[in-house]
């Protein structure tokens, strides 16, 4: 009998086993910044947004219904009351993101409004960051000659984080490059499982 087709062994299907235990246990944190988004707007009032605001929701649905993660906004009720508790008088809401982008195992943004080229601004200089971040960009500007793209964009890549230029206005472009970036990261904290003896 070739080696290929003999049965597999218990220990195999028992590590196979606890793998997928270890898979479905190991839930992420997935930091979703871009547009500010406004929780109490009526489906009419989110139609009237940018495409990159409606994207970052979406991303959020993907994040907690099909992969079942926790996807975490700056906007979220109680980090500016975290960041009082913590920081004190030198409370902002970037050292909260940056506190919380520690925890978080994996960040999208759609650097897409002015605070969003901020945050991102604040973040391309750290590895730390950079290496579990991606970064929607609008292909229309993906030739410009500008800072941001010389500059932040080119600093966050060789930080190690990854960049998907796309037509915002194709939801389906962009899910597709999340959801790749997710199953990535959440195949990295597996691994990391593992290699802790977890």
């Amino acid at each position: 009998m070739a080696i290929q087709d003999r049965p597999i062994t218990t220990p195999i299907q028992r590590t196979s086993l606890n793998l997928a235990a270890k898979r479905v246990a190991a839930k992420l944190s997935v930091f979703v910044a871009g547009p500010f988004i406004d929780k109490t707007w009526t489906d009419a009032e989110l139609s009237e947004q940018s495409a990159a605001t409606r994207l970052r929701l979406a991303i959020k649905t993907i994040v907690e219904e099909k992969f079942q993660h926790q996807a975490v906004f700056g906007e979220h009720r109680g980090v500016n009351e975290m960041a009082e508790e913590h920081f004190g008088s030198q409370t902002s809401a970037a050292i909260a993101e940056i506190a919380m982008l520690g925890d978080c195992d994996a960040v999208i943004i759609i650097p897409a409004s002015v605070g969003s080229f901020c945050e991102l601004g604040a973040w391309s200089t750290r590895e730390d960051f950079c290496r579990k971040l991606l970064v929607i960009a609008n292909e229309k500007y993906r030739k410009d000659q500008s800072y941001i793209n010389l500059g932040t964009f080119r600093m966050a890549v060789n930080n190690g984080a990854s960049i998907a230029w796309c037509d915002l206005e194709n939801e389906g472009e962009v899910i597709g490059h999340v959801e790749a970036f997710v199953r990535r990261a959440h195949d990295k904290v597996m691994m990391r499982l593992v290699n802790n003896g977890r």
